[in-house]
């Protein structure tokens, strides 16, 4: 079964939840990060190649889109993922770097498989 699931997920990514507090003036300030689940088998593919990027009110704002396929459970348990506060970070692979995408949208195939279209970070 191990050489099945490195054929259909040959990547890996960590999933990491973002805390924030709470400012003076009630602003969010993003304070740490958290390694939620660890080296999940993954399937990248980018649905636009080229896109563009800027930086806006701290945010960034990016249309360079993949769609990840990854198994919705992690050793016998359920992942729950959240777009609001987590982040999906690709594992470096070949001479491409390491990579954060933020969820955009997640849908459940069969309740056996997430697919998650995201937005490229850096």
């Amino acid at each position: 079964m191990g050489t099945a699931l490195a054929v259909a997920f040959p990547d890996t990514l960590t999933v990491q939840t973002l805390t924030e507090t709470s400012g003076t003036g009630g602003m969010k300030i993003k304070s740490s990060t958290a390694n939620t689940y660890t080296s999940v088998p993954c399937c990248v593919e980018y649905i636009q190649k080229f896109g563009w990027r800027k930086d806006q009110g701290e945010k960034n704002l990016s249309t360079q889109k993949y769609t990840v396929t990854m198994p919705t459970h992690l050793n016998g348990t359920r992942m729950t993922l959240n777009p609001a506060t987590q982040r999906l970070v690709v594992a470096a692979r070949g001479d491409e770097p390491a990579m954060t995408l933020r969820i955009d949208t997640i849908s459940s195939d069969m309740g056996v498989v997430f697919v998650i279209n995201a937005s490229k970070e850096n």
